[in-house]
């Protein structure tokens, strides 16, 4: 198997405030160019001085069903990734690689399978986002679990690339409203558009609403 998409550096810089809102951006700014509903955007001063930041989906009764369909994953996924390719595309890095810390990648599909349905749903491996992607491509691709994912990054870094402009824009707009520690700033669906509409995003067409700025 390759293994250039899996890269298994830990990059300390992830933490960083502005890196951080990228990515949380990268989640929105894609989701909503796929012609999905979004939510909002909590960001926690933690006390070792780091931003814990989340995106609020709106409730969905029948998300987890829709996780089940294979063009449902596929969008989901790619949303989750636009997160980590946003974020290497704030620090310069690769954006055809994730970070696969952690992550049992070198073994080969099987052994990769029984090593996700093994891991405590509960740990914070479960959590990462890079984790769900390969929940996902283990589901849906099956054998061709890697081609999978190639292609998920593949449409993700094109629809970052085609907004970064309007991903570092709302970042640096946002990063001087963070909060202090133990405080918490939400950033509500309404102003997230607000936001995205200075930067040109009026609708959300994947391919045709590209950042007019920049």
């Amino acid at each position: 198997m390759n293994d250039f998409l899996f890269d298994p550096e830990n990059i300390d810089d992830f933490n960083a405030d502005y890196v951080v809102l990228c990515h949380e951006l990268g989640h929105v700014i894609t989701w909503f160019c796929y012609g999905e509903e979004i939510g909002c955007l909590k960001c926690c001063r933690c006390t070792d001085n780091l931003i814990e930041a989340r995106v609020t989906l709106p409730p969905n009764a029948k998300l987890d069903e829709l996780l089940h369909t294979p063009k449902y994953a596929m969008k989901f996924a790619e949303r989750l990734l636009a997160g980590e390719i946003s974020a290497r595309h704030a620090l310069g890095k690769r954006t055809d690689q994730i970070c696969s810390k952690g992550l049992p990648v070198g073994d080969g599909p099987d052994q990769l399978a029984k090593a996700i349905a093994q891991t405590n749903p509960n740990s914070n491996l479960a959590k990462e986002d890079v984790f769900k992607v390969l929940q996902f491509a283990i589901n849906h691709g099956q054998s061709g679990w890697y081609a999978w994912i190639v292609e998920r990054m593949s449409r993700a870094r094109d629809v970052v690339n085609q907004n970064w402009a309007a991903i570092d824009q709302i970042a640096r707009r946002l990063e001087p409203r963070l909060p202090a520690i133990g405080k918490t700033q939400v950033w509500t669906k309404d102003e997230l558009l607000a936001e995205m509409k200075k930067c040109g995003i009026h609708s959300c067409n994947y391919g045709s609403n590209a950042s007019t700025q920049g």
